[in-house]
């Protein structure tokens, strides 16, 4: 995860707060992956409502 958001680092395509979002969320998930740590409802709501933020907020930079 570390490698791939400090490929993004220097994307042009990706500003800074949608840098963090993913940041966010896939730190989340490797808590989830690797050590095995099941998250609670609010946890999950958590997850799925970064992951919808930044779904929203790339897909209209992309079609602005």
């Amino acid at each position: 995860t570390d490698e791939f958001l400090d490929s993004l680092a220097s994307s042009p395509d990706l500003r800074r707060g949608h840098q963090d979002l993913l940041h966010e969320f896939l730190r989340g998930a490797d808590l989830v992956k690797f050590a095995h740590e099941l998250p609670d409802a609010s946890g999950i709501n958590i997850s799925v409502g970064l992951a919808q933020r930044f779904l929203e907020e790339t897909g209209e930079a992309r079609d602005a």
